[in-house]
């Protein structure tokens, strides 16, 4: 997992990746979301301020692994 935008150049989430183990439900996929916005710390700037950019991490991560996982549903290859 990884984001742009919280810092000078895109950052690999590695703590958000280490709790995508077993059965991926909403709760491993909201833990992982968390996680990945307690791993940046994003400065304010003229755009958005640094708490609105930690908040929009756990929630672009969550849609991601949403739909990550919608799509191998889709395929049959989680069951």
């Amino acid at each position: 997992i990884a984001v742009g935008g919280v810092a000078g150049t895109p950052v690999r989430l590695g703590a958000a990746e280490a709790r995508l183990t077993g059965q991926l439900d909403n709760a491993r996929i909201a833990d992982a979301a968390r996680a990945a916005m307690e791993s940046v710390t994003p400065e304010d700037d003229m755009c958005a301020s640094g708490a609105h950019r930690r908040a929009l991490t756990f929630e672009m991560v969550r849609r991601a692994l949403v739909a990550a996982v919608g799509r191998t549903q889709e395929k049959g290859a989680v069951a």
